[in-house]
Formats: C-alpha cells, structure tokens, sequence
C-alpha cells in the first residue's frame, strides 16, 4: 500500500511543478519526501518527513486515493 500511496504523491507534486521528487525510505518505508520546485524563479528545495498511513488517509478522505 505504501509503494501505490508514494506514487500517488509522486504524481501530484510532479503535476503541480515539482522538477524533481526524491524518496527516503528506511528498512523499505517511505519515513520523507524531498522535491524541488521553482518560487519566483528561484529552485527551492523540500524535505518532508512522511506517515504514509496518515498520508493515505487523508487522500481517501478527499477522493484521491485510487
């Protein structure tokens, strides 16, 4: 479940202009999400840490889990 919700966030920062998306993931979780989007013609990078299980609630929550 996790690898699909990952996805699913990977696809959303990407189709709201993330250049780059990386993925840190500790004993095979996903525990933070880093990207990279330019501000004001500036790159500013990103460093989240990640509950994938809160995160896909959340989506559910708001219809974007599919």
């Amino acid at each position: 479940m996790a690898e699909k919700t990952v996805a699913q966030v990977q696809q959303l920062l990407s189709s709201h202009g993330a250049s780059t998306v990386m993925v840190e993931y500790d004993r095979g979780d996903p525990v933070a999400i880093q990207f990279k989007m330019m501000v004001n013609s500036e790159a500013l990078g990103y460093r989240l840490p990640v509950s994938w299980q809160a995160v896909l609630a959340v989506m559910h929550r708001d219809g974007l889990a599919w």
